[in-house]
C-alpha cells in the first residue's frame, strides 16, 4: 500500500458513502441535483434511491480495492526480464 493509493481510496470510499446515505436518506437536496432529478423524472423515486444506492455501494467497494492496493495489472512478484538467447 502507498499513500497515493490510501488517499484516493478514502476519497473514493467517502464519496461512496456520500451517495449512499443521501439515497438511503431520502435527501430532498439530493434529488434536486440536476442528475439525480432526471434519473427520478426517468424512473421515479423510489427506483432512483435503489440504483443510486447501489452505485454508491459500488463505488464504497472500489474506495476499499483501492486502498488495499488491487489493480487489475498488479503483480505480486516482479516482473522478469526475458533474455534472448543468441
Amino acid at each position: 500500500m502507498r499513500i497515493e493509493e490510501l488517499f484516493v481510496g478514502a476519497v473514493t470510499f467517502g464519496t461512496g458513502m456520500f451517495i449512499f446515505v443521501s439515497a438511503a436518506s431520502n435527501s430532498r437536496w439530493f434529488f434536486n441535483l440536476p442528475k439525480a432529478k432526471a434519473l427520478e423524472e426517468w424512473m421515479g423515486r423510489g427506483k432512483a434511491r435503489l440504483l443510486l444506492g447501489g452505485i454508491g455501494l459500488l463505488v464504497v467497494a472500489l474506495g476499499v480495492a483501492i486502498a488495499v492496493g488491487y489493480g487489475p495489472n498488479k503483480h505480486k512478484s516482479p516482473r522478469r526480464a526475458i533474455s534472448v538467447v543468441r
